[in-house]
Formats: C-alpha cells, sequence, structure tokens
C-alpha cells in the first residue's frame, strides 16, 4: 500500500526514509523535552529582576513623586494656614494694640485732666484757707500780708478775683465777701442781735424784780417800817416822810408817805431833787399792820 504525501513538491518518500524521518522527529523531540525539562524558572533570569527591580524603581519613583507633591501641598496648605493665621493674629493684635492704644490716650487725658482739675482744687482750697484767715477788725496791713495786693483798691473797698473786702473810715475790715468774712459780719450780727435779747431779757427780768420789790417795800405798813430802823432809814423830808431801803439786788429805793397818806416808791437818784428817780410804786398808805385772821373750823 502506497502512502502519499507531499513533501514540498517532491515524490513520496519511501518507507526507510520515512523511518528515519520519524527517528529524527523523534529525537529531536526528545532533544527539545531534555532543554525543556533543563531549562531555567523565570524568576531565575537575572533580566526578571532587572525588569522588576526598574518596573519596582519606577513605581517607587511615582509614588516617591506623588508623595513628595502631597507632602509639599500640605506644607505649602500648612504653611499658607499658618501664615494665615499669624496675618489673623497679627492685625487682631495691631487692632488690639490700635484700641488698646486708643483707650490709653483716653485714660492719659482723663488722668491728666483730673490731675489737673485736683491742682487746681487743691490750690483754690489753699487759698480759701488763707482768704479764711482774715478777721473783722484787721487793718489794711494785716489784709494785704494775708491776701495779697489786690486787684481793684479804693479807699474803703479792695476787689479780689474771689471776693471783696470792705474797710471803715477808720481803715479796719468791716465786711467783705472774700473768703468767710460775710459769715462774720453775719455771725457778728447774730451775736449782737442775742445779746440785746438776753440784754432786755435780763433787763425785763430785773425790772420786774425791781418793781415787785418796790411794790413790797411801797405795801409795808408805817408800823412794820419803823420796828427796823437799821433796814429802812426813815428821814423827815418837808410834811413827807421818807424812807431809805436797798433791796436784795443793791438797788437803793427811797419811800415818800405824804400827809394826804399817799405812798410813792421810786430808785434813789442822787441828781433828782430828793432822790426820786424813776417811779416804781405809787399807792394807799399803811398805817399800821392789818391784824392777823385765824381760822379755828
Amino acid at each position: 500500500m502506497k502512502i502519499r504525501g507531499e513533501n514540498n513538491g517532491q515524490e513520496p518518500l519511501s518507507r526507510s526514509s520515512r523511518r528515519v524521518t520519524r527517528q529524527k522527529g523523534a529525537s529531536r523531540a526528545q532533544v527539545c523535552s531534555r532543554k525543556a525539562r533543563h531549562k531555567k524558572p523565570l524568576y531565575k533570569k537575572w533580566w526578571f529582576w532587572l525588569a522588576v527591580f526598574l518596573i519596582v524603581g519606577g513605581i517607587g519613583t511615582a509614588l516617591d513623586g506623588r508623595f513628595d507633591d502631597s507632602k509639599s501641598s500640605v506644607a505649602s496648605s500648612a504653611k499658607m494656614s499658618s501664615t494665615s493665621k499669624k496675618r489673623g493674629n497679627r492685625q487682631s493684635v495691631n487692632s488690639s494694640s490700635r484700641k488698646q492704644s486708643g483707650l490709653t490716650s483716653a485714660e492719659q487725658r482723663s488722668k491728666k485732666e483730673k490731675e489737673s482739675s485736683i491742682a487746681r482744687a487743691e490750690k483754690e482750697s489753699q487759698q480759701e484757707e488763707k482768704y479764711n484767715q482774715l478777721r473783722l477788725g484787721m487793718t489794711k496791713e494785716q489784709v494785704t500780708d494775708i491776701a495779697g495786693d489786690p486787684e481793684a483798691k479804693a479807699d474803703e473797698l479792695w476787689t479780689y478775683s474771689k471776693g471783696d473786702v470792705i474797710f471803715s473810715s477808720e481803715g479796719k475790715v468791716q465786711g467783705g465777701t472774700l473768703g468767710n468774712l460775710q459769715d462774720q459780719v453775719t455771725t457778728s450780727i447774730a451775736k449782737a442781735k442775742e445779746g440785746k435779747q438776753q440784754a432786755a431779757s435780763a433787763s425785763s427780768r430785773k425790772q420786774s424784780l425791781l418793781i415787785a420789790s418796790a411794790q413790797r417795800f411801797g405795801e409795808a405798813s408805817s408800823q412794820h417800817l419803823s420796828k427796823y430802823p437799821s433796814v429802812y432809814r426813815a428821814v423827815q423830808v418837808g410834811d413827807a416822810i421818807a424812807y431809805l431801803y436797798k433791796n436784795g439786788n443793791d438797788v437803793l429805793l427811797v419811800r415818800y408817805d405824804t400827809p394826804n397818806l399817799i405812798t410813792n416808791v421810786y430808785i434813789y437818784d442822787s441828781t433828782k431833787d430828793g432822790g426820786q428817780g424813776t417811779l416804781l410804786y405809787t399807792g394807799r398808805t399803811n398805817l399800821q399792820d392789818r391784824p392777823k385772821t385765824y381760822n379755828f373750823w
């Protein structure tokens, strides 16, 4: 049986040729199989690790670049945030500083005004204390020593910035508005008025006591007076009888009993005729003591 085959346009091979061909093919297959069995694994190839190294290096470089970019971006963002924060803080500090500086200036102005006001008040207080040393009755020289020279001067009126001083015709202080002169004048007038009232009250009381004493003296009987010659000294004056008596206030009284039985009591005045000064009492003359009346029920 013939086996037909093509051999690139050649004549069909003989059986021995086909056997030789098969043997050669088997030998090549064995060689290839042997080569395949003795072939090195891929990971043991040097170029494999070179490729791996290059790939890993490239990936690392890319990642490192991204990381650097990210880090740079983060750093830049942080820097910008820090700069913005510092700028904001600086602006806040500047604003606060300007505000505080403004308040400090206002406080300084207020403090200066307060100190100036206190200084003026102290100066005025010192001047007022000096002016308060002025007294009624002082001379012009004494006023000058205390208050200094006036801004305007006349014979009886000196004018100062805080008031004036009034002088009497004798050149003595008698009033004014400088210092407490007005208060002194008011007090002097009040004291004078009070003194007059007290004197009037005392005089009125004294007068009342004197009148009461003269009344008792005038109502006493002639018989009673004659019993005490050391107290009531009797003197004959014309047709009348005069009795002299010094009361408890050392006031000398004189009593006249006339012939028509009228009794008058006067304050004794040596400059008057018969010593008849101010009349204090007039009444009927009592010649005898009135009898005492006793009640027995």
